[in-house]
């Protein structure tokens, strides 16, 4: 029997997240080699991108940063040190920002089209709307997963379409659960983590779809990378515009 791969997604489709996401994307030609952005909906080449120090508009901004004091001075030159709209551009880009010939692409977009590709193969199947229940151990062997029951009440009586949850046996179980699904948390419960490891270190982002002025001029491909305001220690943003959104922007934001 040839190699199958079953992937079980909770969500009722796959990845109906708006996000959109600045990648150099080159995993993403290695894994397809005869890429062709254009099937991919609102995916775009990266065609500008500018790096900001944005500045508070009210008070002193970033502290405790240690851009700060530089930053400050600009601010108080002005537009003689490039300072516009409460913000100062770097006249470079470092290196690690560079997304030469990389792609803007909204992920839900993006995933949903991989999943196509995959599943055009006949190797993976992919079945949305469908939660695991928990792990299957062996002592310390995962050896699969239980699908959760499906058609039940609040309380978990079964209701009408009730069917039972199965057991799926697998040579190898990959979990993309997180730290407070059902599997991960059981995962964590029955086998824990390495020595030297810490469950709880996380990092916070935010997310947010902007719409942009009727007379933009900003075009699909551009990208802005921006620290400094609001947050008085490092932090970091990123906006792009993924094709087709001749007026939104995707804003991601991590501390």
């Amino acid at each position: 029997m040839p190699l199958q791969v079953l992937c079980y997604e909770r969500a009722d489709d796959l990845a109906a997240g708006v996000s959109g996401v600045v990648t150099r994307a080159r995993s993403i030609r290695a894994s397809f080699p005869q890429l062709n952005t254009a099937e991919i909906p609102m995916a775009t080449e990266v065609k500008r991108e500018r790096v900001l120090y944005l500045l508070d508009p009210i008070g002193p901004a970033g502290a405790r940063s240690l851009c700060a004091p530089p930053m400050r001075r600009c601010a108080a030159m002005g537009r003689l040190a490039g300072v516009r709209d409460h913000a100062f551009e770097l006249p470079w880009t470092p290196g690690f920002l560079h997304k030469n010939g990389g792609l803007v692409l909204s992920i839900g977009q993006f995933n949903q089209w991989v999943g196509a590709q995959l599943m055009a193969t006949g190797l993976v199947q992919i079945w949305p709307g469908t939660p695991i229940a928990e792990p299957l151990l062996t002592g310390r062997k995962v050896e699969g997963l239980r699908l959760a029951d499906q058609g039940v009440e609040k309380s978990g009586a079964p209701a009408d379409g009730f069917m039972a949850g199965i057991d799926l046996l697998a040579g190898l179980t990959v979990v993309g659960d997180g730290p407070v699904g059902a599997v991960g948390q059981a995962l964590d419960e029955r086998l824990g983590l390495p020595e030297g490891h810490a469950a709880a270190e996380w990092a916070l982002g935010m997310k947010f779809v902007l719409e942009l002025p009727e007379d933009t001029t900003l075009e699909p491909g551009t990208v802005w990378h921006t620290f400094g305001y609001p947050e008085r220690r490092s932090s970091a943003s990123s906006m792009c515009i993924p094709n087709g959104w001749s007026r939104w922007a995707s804003l991601s934001r991590r501390g």
